[in-house]
């Protein structure tokens, strides 16, 4: 179609040149025979004012009106000098009417009675005479006629006036325009002028220089219709290769090269749409790169794009020719081989995905190890219902990476049951959350040396209908999954604060906040518009977070503490020891209290390497300044120990489990307030031979 139109267009341009360089001689031709007329009607005006001619030349001249080739010229003439009309053009439009032609010369036909007369002389001819009769009847019936005699002069019917100008000068025929114009006498013609006009030959060099224009503007046309051509050629090329592009895109990923989401689409319609369904065998793994979030946090954009393309390239080249590779999106890829296979392959294809996955990249002076976890499904041994693979395969990648172990996991019955278990928690959460049916409970936290009450930790706590009491753990890692954690951690927050406003006593209350709220640098916001709307003072508050926080951009993590640290409010790293523990961190973040593990705590008295752990966690915050807490302290030998090496705080059963009402499950050895202190002199001075022992 698009070259059609390109043909078509050339044709018309050529065409058209054609026609301009063709009609350039007819529009000259017709230029003089329009002159030789005006010429003739100018002289036989001056023959009226010097001769009485036998007759008046009556007509009714009109404007001149451009007429191509004579086609829109008309001349409308009968037999009553009324409707005479002769309507003349002269496209040269020049003032000298002898630029194209001279009258050679002219003869008046007249006729009285019975006889023709020229000048007043008698002619033997008679009335009768054919001649006559057809020149009178000739103009009568056109008004006007124009004939080439090439003879040297046109035969003389009667008497010739004096010829202008000159014959050849080598006698030789020369071309004559013949004017006739009728001289009415009354209501008749009387008499017919006839005037031979011979032209100056200057229509040649006009016609020629007509010509020359024509060409040039041939030419020009010419070139425009080859630049015309060239542009349409270009753009026809243009638009094939952003064909091309588009078709390309919509088939394959246009950063890794592997194939697109689409591809898998079209290989599950395809086999929907089979009737070998039934019969047919396939494998779907499905991956994604693990941290890849912070990849892109910590290096950029550009490198995690590198990372991207370059597993992509090296998995690419590791599968079999037959199997489907698709970027599903941002870290999402799945492997379809489209044939049945034994799990020893289907084992070694997944380690051979995992090497190509797990070797170095070099991003310029990063030099990078990424991991990979994997989900297998397999048609029709998990489902005879083809869409129902990908679902298993993200079931079994899901238990992958809660296992954390840079592995590959096939799908069975114990991870849908665990998916199944994760996903009923996820809906009856949300359904919780809207009935505000959870409920917060508070752990008591005690100076070790006093026995005094400074605070509670707000824990969150949730009794379903069916499902009993859930295990925090439980549910606070599906709401992390699925990012109810920070819904969950709004309603916490406020509800922690509205009950700690509410206590007589100035204590503080602790409520942990998950770190995704430091992935959009919204937290500071959430905890200000928290006390604001509760009435709390920002020094009776205190945020837990933990230590994975501080994978993240320190820079940007800096920033939210010290914002948070402005309000009064206070930060303790939860889970000391056990997460990132990168000591150095501690002298640059605003943290006011590190929080000792439950797990370091329970395994003081079988483990002296814990004992010595938690030595060294108290000298170093000690030495640092800040407040040291433990949790998880049940007995009073974990408490002796705590005392001998100067530990501050502690928390846990010994002193109170949580509780909705947080007062009302003190262990009585807790003190409120310094009105009820007493001497623990026995109790030192067991600390201090548990010391010196």
């Amino acid at each position: 179609m698009r070259h059609s139109i390109i043909l078509f267009i050339v044709s018309c341009f050529g065409s058209l040149i054609a026609i301009v360089h063709g009609v350039a001689p007819l529009v000259v031709k017709e230029a003089v025979i329009v002159n030789a007329e005006k010429l003739a009607i100018d002289w036989v005006d001056k023959l009226e004012g010097q001769f009485d001619l036998p007759g008046k030349l009556e007509r009714k001249k009109t404007e001149p009106a451009f007429s191509f080739l004579r086609l829109l010229k008309v001349n409308v003439q009968s037999n009553t000098r009324e409707e005479v009309e002769i309507e003349l053009f002269d496209p040269t439009n020049f003032e000298d009417k002898e630029e194209l032609g001279r009258v050679k010369s002219y003869t008046v036909y007249t006729r009285f009675g019975d006889r023709f007369l020229s000048g007043g002389n008698k002619l033997s001819s008679s009335l009768d005479d054919p001649i006559y009769r057809d020149l009178f009847k000739g103009v009568l019936s056109t008004g006007l006629m124009v004939s080439h005699d090439h003879s040297e002069s046109s035969r003389n019917l009667g008497y010739s006036g004096a010829g202008v100008g000159s014959d050849d000068a080598e006698g030789r025929n020369q071309r004559v325009i013949v004017i006739m114009l009728p001289l009415w006498r009354g209501d008749r013609v009387g008499a017919v002028a006839k005037v031979e006009i011979l032209p100056t030959g200057q229509e040649s060099y006009l016609a020629g220089l007509v010509q020359r224009v024509a060409s040039i503007s041939a030419t020009v046309l010419a070139v425009l219709a080859a630049l015309v051509s060239i542009i349409l050629i270009r753009w026809n090329a243009e638009r094939s290769r952003a064909a091309e592009r588009a078709e390309y895109l919509a088939q394959y990923d246009a950063l890794t090269g592997a194939r697109n989401r689409r591809a898998v689409s079209d290989f599950f319609n395809q086999l929907d749409q089979s009737k070998e369904v039934q019969t047919a065998h396939f494998t779907y793994w499905t991956f994604d790169v693990d941290d890849f979030k912070q990849i892109n946090d910590i290096y950029g954009h550009h490198v995690g794009d590198m990372v991207l393309k370059t597993i992509a390239e090296r998995i690419t080249n590791a599968l079999p020719s037959d199997a489907i590779f698709s970027r599903l999106a941002g870290d999402e890829f799945a492997v379809i081989l489209p044939r049945l296979i034994q799990d020893d392959e289907m084992a070694a294809l997944s380690k051979t995905i995992l090497d190509a996955a797990r070797s170095p990249v070099i991003c310029g002076n990063h030099q990078l190890e990424p991991t990979i976890n994997m989900g297998i499904s397999a048609f029709p041994t998990d489902s005879e219902k083809p869409s129902d693979i990908p679902v298993f395969a993200d079931m079994a990648l899901y238990n992958a990476k809660s296992l954390n172990k840079a592995g590959w996991e096939r799908f069975g019955e114990t991870i849908a049951e665990k998916v199944y278990r994760e996903r009923q928690i996820s809906t009856e959460l949300k359904r919780a959350l809207a009935n505000n049916s959870l409920q917060l409970h508070f752990q008591a936290q005690v100076n070790v040396q006093t026995r005094e009450l400074i605070g509670f930790e707000a824990l969150l706590r949730w009794f379903h209908p069916t499902l009993g009491r859930m295990n925090p753990a439980e549910f606070i890692a599906v709401a992390e999954k699925t990012g109810l954690i920070k819904e969950i951690d709004r309603w916490v927050l406020n509800e922690a604060c509205r009950t700690a406003a509410s206590w007589e006593t100035e204590i503080k209350v602790a409520v942990n906040l998950s770190p995704v709220h430091f992935e959009n640098g919204n937290i500071a916001g959430l905890i200000r518009n928290a006390l604001q709307d509760n009435g709390l003072s920002g020094e009776r508050l205190e945020i837990e977070i933990t230590e994975n926080v501080l994978l993240g951009s320190l820079d940007s993590v800096t920033v939210i503490f010290n914002e948070i640290r402005e309000m009064g409010v206070r930060i303790a790293l939860d889970d000391f020891g056990t997460g990132y523990s990168n000591l150095s961190y501690l002298a640059h973040i605003p943290i006011t209290k590190l929080k000792i593990d439950r797990s370091f705590v329970w395994a003081l008295e079988d483990s002296p390497a814990n004992a010595t752990i938690v030595r060294g966690i108290i000298n170093i915050a000690n030495e640092l300044g800040l407040e040291v807490i433990a949790e998880g302290v049940e007995t009073h030998e974990q408490l002796r120990f705590l005392k001998s090496i100067n530990c501050g705080l502690i928390q846990g059963y010994l002193y109170g489990k949580p509780s909705p009402d947080p007062f009302g499950t003190l262990a009585p050895a807790v003190l409120i307030g310094r009105e009820n202190l007493k001497t623990f002199e026995t109790d030192l001075r067991e600390t201090k031979k548990v010391a010196h022992s």
